[in-house]
């Protein structure tokens, strides 16, 4: 999405950088995105965690 300009360059909470070949965007049931960004062993999610499924998320 960043390189064919439909979204600006996601920038991850904290210091450092993000795995962008592991992290996704994903539409929610509710019609919203949800960012999913992988760093390491750590994912950091924007969006209602209540609202994401088991399979939108990899361990």
């Amino acid at each position: 999405l960043e390189e064919k300009k439909y979204l600006e360059p996601v920038k991850k909470p904290g210091e450092g950088s993000y795995n962008k070949q592991e992290s996704k965007v994903v539409l929610g049931e509710d019609g919203k995105w949800i960012v999913i960004l992988k760093s390491g062993d750590t994912i950091h999610i924007n969006g209602d965690p209540g609202t994401i499924k088991r399979d939108q998320v990899r361990l």
